[in-house]
């Protein structure tokens, strides 16, 4: 929560583009600062989805912990939002329709089989979010990147990113996951070259 506030703080993109969303994603007891957060920050609008994780163990769909907001929170320099300049569609969970389904991640371990980032999320959330809520060739920044899912749901997605974290570890981690996705994606390339 703080490295969010700090964020919103002083990442100043708004000088540089005519519009943008920022979405957050968080536990239930901080919504109402991120909703504060984000409208202080200049959001026009604010809106709150949830998602909930399914354990892919389980036969049957169960809660873990609870369920988590995912608040959004809309910026254009003319204060007026413009849906397609956005790229929010109908799919972006609305009053009646507000929860999105994600399994439970497998937690990346480091060479010692020590958990490197405990609050991972599934890289297959970060993707549905991120074809809502951008277009191809577009900006993706992850101001609390972690282990990097968002980064490479970014990726996967076509979209440009950044990403950055105050654990230089879980950057380190983040980078090896990256470099091996490019790679990947360089021998698929040959391979249909061939």
């Amino acid at each position: 929560m703080q490295s969010f506030l700090v964020t919103v703080k002083n990442v100043n993109i708004t000088a540089r583009l005519p519009n943008y969303c920022m979405t957050v994603l968080g536990e239930m007891e901080n919504l109402p600062t991120i909703k504060l957060q984000l409208t202080a920050a200049g959001c026009t609008k604010v809106d709150t989805a949830f998602y909930y994780v399914e354990d892919a163990i389980s036969d049957s769909v169960t809660l873990t912990n609870s369920v988590h907001p995912v608040v959004v929170g809309y910026w254009a320099s003319d204060g007026k939002i413009k849906r397609t300049s956005l790229n929010i569609t109908d799919e972006l969970p609305s009053n009646r329709h507000n929860f999105w389904k994600t399994v439970k991640p497998v937690l990346d371990k480091d060479g010692d089989g020590v958990i490197v980032n405990s609050t991972q999320k599934n890289v297959a959330l970060f993707e549905k979010m991120i074809e809502v809520f951008t277009y191809p060739n577009q900006w993706v920044l992850d101001a609390c990147c972690g282990t990097g899912s968002a980064i490479i749901a970014a990726m996967k997605c076509g979209r440009n990113c950044i990403g950055f974290d105050i654990d230089e570890k879980q950057v380190q981690h983040a980078l090896i996951k990256c470099d091996s996705l490019i790679i990947s994606d360089a021998e698929d390339s040959e391979a249909e070259d061939l």
